[in-house]
């Protein structure tokens, strides 16, 4: 299975480099053509102005998000925080937690703060998927802190975008 990491930084113009060092690789839209919106399947996403970025790592030579995160695919959905409108079993089968590996998680939450301060509007959307569940589902405002509190509770979940603005 290949998981993607992609970050919509809505209204961000230029490009700004990451200014520090990580195990983490930043790929962008205008550098990087691996890096694609997802306009079939993730439409108000792809529709955004904005710089997309994918958060990678090689693997054999393939660039993706697979080593640094996973999944729990045995929770029950009664534990998992699944949208009040969502209930279609086949969406809600392909909503499980996103894990951040922890030899990645204090890199990823530096990546994530530095490309929130690149929005003019201190706003971007963050997708976590994986082959299937490409039903598109947003979820409302989280400050930047909360989505980190939920991330390392495991109350992110795979296949739902997430808008995330400054605290």
């Amino acid at each position: 299975m290949s998981f993607d990491i992609e970050v919509l930084v809505i209204e961000q113009k230029g490009l700004v480099p990451i200014p520090f060092v990580s195990k983490i690789e930043v790929l962008n839209e205008l550098e990087h053509d691996i890096v694609m919106r997802f306009t079939d399947t993730w439409k108000f996403m792809s529709q955004l102005k904005g710089i997309w970025y994918s958060l990678v790592k090689e693997d054999d030579g393939i660039k993706n998000a697979f080593l640094l995160c996973e999944s729990d695919f045995e929770i029950e959905p009664e534990k998992l925080p699944i949208p009040l409108w969502i209930d279609n079993k086949d969406v809600i089968y392909n909503l499980t937690p996103l894990i951040i590996n922890k030899d990645y998680i204090s890199d990823f939450e530096e990546i994530l703060k530095f490309l929130l301060e690149q929005s003019p509007i201190n706003t971007i959307m963050f997708l976590a998927k994986y082959q299937g569940g490409d039903y598109e589902i947003v979820e409302g405002i989280l400050p930047f802190n909360d989505f980190i509190i939920k991330l390392k509770d495991r109350k992110i979940l795979f296949n739902i975008c997430y808008l995330v603005t400054k605290n």
